[in-house]
């Protein structure tokens, strides 16, 4: 069952042999547990008996605050004018959520690298949180480490009581006691229905009373030896008689302007890790710079405050570019040595690309390829490898790099307006409709 939410919990009763005359006015109580404690306990009349005769049903309202996670335990009982107690019990499986209710987004859920971002904390005003961004890698080596509500409830000591200990259990045979007249409930009965002590024991509580809440055992006496015969306890409960119980079927059980070039080169593993102080209307928000990894990020803040500790669901935010080079650089060369610098394109836009790619001067190295400039039409959601041939000439730290020239976008014509047709990798180059159009006239660079 959600948190926070209304629980309308229909109650069956049936009672058997009443005695004639006026009805009789019951108080039925309903308990609440959690995490071992007692957290409401609270009455509604009931009327029986006479003209409103020995069955009917009502319903409890059950409100269900984060105080009752994870598991909510509810007793429902009355006590007869013959000192017996008619009970029943069950338990209902809430999520895993906590008072301080926090949230976390993203402005946007995507953006380039490089660009700002804004973060929202909406949380109980008051409320210190912290902050943590981090690249998704970083969940996937170690998931157990993550904090979530379902680590956080298993630090809790007691999260549901379902006995206690065998040293302040009741004997059985102290309860072995003759049949009283005035009982409500025949002997066979007492031996198909469920014994409100194991009720009890079930929910972890003892009770002091002086009334009958134990199945009497049928007990005879046999050459001046008294012993019992055991019945009550065992086997699954009939509710035909002089019983309550409750339906449990609605409750969850287990239940725009010219761009400029960009060289990328931040990118931490950690984006943020930052304490954030919530004001006094429950918000707070945040500029950040978006690093240049292209990746997508996690982020999760908790809090802590007068209503209490709060954990938000993890946002996500990606990081992203439609297209983008990326340079195979060797770690390290000797003078005079020759190798091959690479440089993969991506482009993840809906249309081909034809690219123009230069290769940059720098001092330190001797181009042994025909041609600085390569021009190479990179098909939707697919890569391609340009290269050339070097050799170092120089010693130290040298700097390098190669500039991208890409076309308009595609639906806007360039000068001349004709088009060059890219092979398709798995069609001949001459067949018809086996190629992708990219326009051929190239315009100043416009992006990396």
């Amino acid at each position: 069952m959600p948190c926070d939410s209304q629980l309308d919990l229909p109650v069956n009763y049936v009672f058997q042999n009443l005695p004639q005359g006026a009805p009789l006015h019951l108080d039925l109580f309903h308990l609440v547990m959690a995490k071992g404690k007692i957290i409401s306990l609270e009455s509604t009349p009931l009327i029986v008996g006479g003209t409103h005769g020995p069955q009917g049903a009502l319903t409890l309202p059950l409100r269900l605050p984060a105080l009752l996670a994870p598991t909510a335990r509810l007793l429902v009982f009355t006590a007869l004018p013959s000192g017996e107690m008619v009970a029943h019990s069950t338990h209902i499986h809430m999520d895993k959520c906590f008072r301080n209710k926090v949230q976390l987004s993203f402005s946007v859920p995507e953006e380039l690298p490089g660009r700002q971002v804004s973060l929202h904390v909406d949380a109980a005003p008051g409320s210190l949180c912290g902050l943590r961004i981090v690249d998704h890698s970083v969940l996937l080596l170690k998931p157990e480490r993550e904090l979530t509500a379902q680590s956080v409830y298993s630090l809790l000591p007691v999260t549901d009581l379902n006995d206690y200990p065998y040293s302040v259990r009741d004997y059985d045979s102290h309860n072995c006691v003759p049949e009283t007249d005035d009982s409500l409930l025949s002997l066979d009965d007492k031996n198909s229905v469920t014994d409100v002590a194991q009720l009890l024991q079930d929910l972890g509580l003892k009770v002091f009373t002086d009334l009958d809440y134990q199945v009497p055992l049928n007990c005879e006496t046999r050459r001046g030896v008294a012993y019992a015969g055991f019945g009550g306890r065992q086997g699954t409960p009939q509710l035909d008689e002089t019983v309550m119980y409750m339906v449990e079927s609605g409750v969850a059980i287990d239940s725009t302007g010219p761009r400029q070039l960009q060289v990328r080169q931040y990118f931490p593993e950690t984006w943020r890790w930052d304490l954030i102080p919530v004001g006094p209307e429950g918000q707070a928000s945040v500029e950040l710079t978006i690093p240049d990894t292209i990746t997508e990020w996690k982020g999760s803040v908790f809090c802590n405050g007068e209503t209490g500790f709060g954990l938000s669901p993890i946002a996500s935010f990606t990081t992203f570019k439609h297209y983008f080079l990326e340079l195979a650089l060797p770690y390290a060369v000797v003078r005079s040595e020759g190798f091959t610098l690479k440089a993969k394109l991506f482009n993840y836009l809906a249309h081909s690309l034809m690219v123009k790619v230069t290769l940059q001067e720098a001092q330190g190295f001797e181009l042994k390829s025909s041609d600085s400039q390569i021009q190479v039409c990179v098909l939707s959601t697919d890569s391609a490898t340009v290269s050339w041939n070097l050799t170092a000439t120089g010693l130290g730290e040298i700097v390098t790099g190669s500039h991208l020239s890409l076309p308009p976008p595609l639906g806007q014509r360039g000068k001349g307006g004709s088009a060059w047709i890219c092979p398709h990798p798995w069609g001949s180059e001459g067949r018809r409709g086996s190629g992708w159009i990219c326009p051929r006239s190239l315009s100043p660079p416009m992006g990396q």
